[in-house]
């Protein structure tokens, strides 16, 4: 009995220390292939799913990543989501929304988690969460559960998607605790392109 218990354990102790590893090696891919970038510019599709609405909402643009903060995601409907060092500007069926990040808990993680893939700064896309990190073959799929204690209560979760070729990011999931979630995944990436200046005026 004490031989089954000892091997229990010894096999659970691999199987932390294998899931530690991953999360290394990650955090390691992560830092050295991001160190270069400055910019991204890509195509994104972004679906929202309410249990309310029968069908899922679904919208395309252009996203535009400036390191380290400065992120556009602009629709084809002309529609906009900006996010800089400071504030959130949204248009929305004609109607714009201008704010502080700092007044938003939800804007101010989204800016962070954003930024911090960008960068490659692990430290801040893990701070005020539990993260766990999976190997899934062509790409790395990271979860992040808020900490309770950490204001987050209306957030589920978050679920990333990093192709390991460039690791840049491929999807990004949130969920939150009402059920209501959105999903932007990442196409034809361009990494240092040029990018106008004043589209983050």
């Amino acid at each position: 009995m004490n031989r089954l218990i000892l091997l229990f354990l010894a096999l659970c102790l691999s199987l932390v220390m294998t899931a530690q590893d991953i999360k290394e090696e990650f955090e390691n891919v992560l830092i050295e292939k991001s160190a270069g970038i400055e910019t991204i510019s890509c195509r994104f599709t972004q679906v929202r799913t309410m249990p309310v609405l029968a069908n899922d909402v679904r919208k395309e643009g252009h996203f535009t990543c400036v390191r380290p903060g400065n992120i556009l995601l602009a629709f084809e409907d002309g529609d906009y989501i900006k996010l800089t060092d400071t504030h959130f500007k949204m248009r929305n069926a004609g109607a714009v929304t201008d704010m502080k990040i700092s007044t938003n808990h939800m804007l101010k993680e989204l800016k962070r988690i954003l930024s911090a893939c960008m960068t490659g700064d692990v430290r801040m896309l893990s701070s005020g969460f539990e993260i766990d990190v999976e190997d899934a073959g062509s790409f790395y799929e990271v979860s992040l559960l808020p900490l309770r204690n950490r204001g987050a209560a209306q957030m589920k979760s978050v679920i990333l998607h990093f192709e390991k070729q460039d690791m840049s990011l491929d999807l990004l999931l949130f969920e939150e605790a009402s059920g209501d979630s959105i999903t932007y995944e990442f196409t034809e990436k361009k990494f240092n392109v040029s990018v106008d200046e004043e589209l983050f005026r």
